[in-house]
């Protein structure tokens, strides 16, 4: 077993931009993720199914927008859960992360995050239970049981597709944050 010197404990969420949420939606729907909470102010939407959180950012001038106008719809932020996120943001920037400095405030208030790869949005969040990060920007809707898809439970992991030539740079980077190893 390594050290886990971030505390982490899992994925919250991954967060998705494109130019069109009516396409992602579909696509997340083709899952079996379900709308399970909109944006009080912003087109922002969590989907989810069982154990996993899906946002869908479509807000105009949003970090979000510039991404996917940047890469494509594609995966533009996730977030790691942490035991502490204002330590793990802190030992994050003194190990030379770049800190995010701009408003999180369409996922929760005061959400520390650092960029990553091709400058996707790395956020720490140590409020994950019963939905407490969520509770003051979403209204959630119910959802029936049935229409919960349960093929899925959780995310174990995730991968990146890195240009020729970086994968040790972000492999070394993920090693030297977070003591993750490549599989």
């Amino acid at each position: 077993m390594h050290d886990n010197p971030m505390a982490t404990d899992g994925f919250e969420f991954v967060e998705f931009s494109g130019p069109s949420a009516l396409s992602l939606t579909k696509l997340f729907n083709s899952l079996g993720f379900k709308a399970a909470a909109k944006h009080k102010e912003q087109d922002v939407t969590i989907f989810r199914q069982n154990n996993i959180n899906f946002i869908l950012n479509t807000q105009q001038n949003s970090f979000a927008e510039n991404f996917h106008k940047k890469h494509g719809a594609s995966a533009c932020g996730m977030a790691f859960r942490v035991k502490d996120a204002k330590y793990a943001f802190e030992r994050a920037v003194s190990l030379g992360a770049k800190p995010y400095t701009e408003s999180t405030e369409h996922i929760g208030d005061n959400i520390p995050a650092i960029y990553g790869i091709g400058d996707s949005l790395l956020y720490l969040i140590d409020q994950y239970h019963d939905d407490l990060v969520y509770k003051s920007k979403f209204n959630f809707f119910e959802i029936k049981k049935q229409q919960n898809n349960p093929n899925l439970l959780w995310i174990d992991h995730l991968t990146h597709n890195l240009y020729k030539g970086n994968m040790d740079t972000w492999a070394d980077y993920y090693i030297k944050l977070f003591n993750f190893r490549e599989i």
